[in-house]
């Protein structure tokens, strides 16, 4: 009995593969890179959109200025 213990802590370990991804975790996985990127670049978006609207307020108040200096 002993000769049989000992020779089966002697095989050699199996190295069990991890289970393939399944069509839907990959596709999960695709849209969350996705949905990151995106917030990437909305974050890039909002920060240009903040830059337009302070060219936009200040080229309101230059044309108020002129329409007034000018009876306009």
């Amino acid at each position: 009995m002993a000769d049989v213990m000992e020779t089966e802590n002697e095989l050699p370990k199996v190295q069990v593969a991890k289970p393939a991804k399944s069509a839907y975790q990959k596709r999960l996985d695709v849209l969350i890179r996705r949905i990151k990127t995106l917030q990437e670049e909305n974050g890039d978006l909002k920060q240009l959109l903040l830059q337009c609207d302070a060219l936009l307020g200040r080229y309101r108040q230059e044309l108020w200025r002129v329409r007034r200096n000018h009876g306009g």
